[in-house]
């Protein structure tokens, strides 16, 4: 079963690997970044999301794509997703 995280604010760094988070909540900023991986966020609430690779794809809600905003009046979160080489997905 997975549980719901609450990040205020906060930052990941990988240097190999890929990075997931799934079923949370983001009320600041987050920030991953990884120099070889994927990154995966899905089911995560927040206002912004901000995505970035030299090698690789940027997908936004199934689409390509490198920012987005979603309408939220109860969440100001930042999500930030980065990585050199590797795809960054947000589902």
């Amino acid at each position: 079963m997975d549980k719901e995280v609450t990040v205020k604010q906060g930052k990941a760094q990988l240097v190999s690997g890929d990075f997931t988070l799934k079923n949370s909540l983001v009320l600041d900023k987050f920030k991953v970044s990884t120099t070889s991986g994927d990154n995966l966020v899905e089911d995560v609430k927040a206002a912004k999301y901000q995505l970035r690779t030299l090698s690789g794809d940027n997908s936004l809600f199934g689409k390509n794509g490198t920012r987005a905003e979603v309408n939220s009046t109860n969440n100001t979160g930042t999500i930030s997703l980065s990585t050199l080489s590797g795809d960054n997905i947000v589902k």
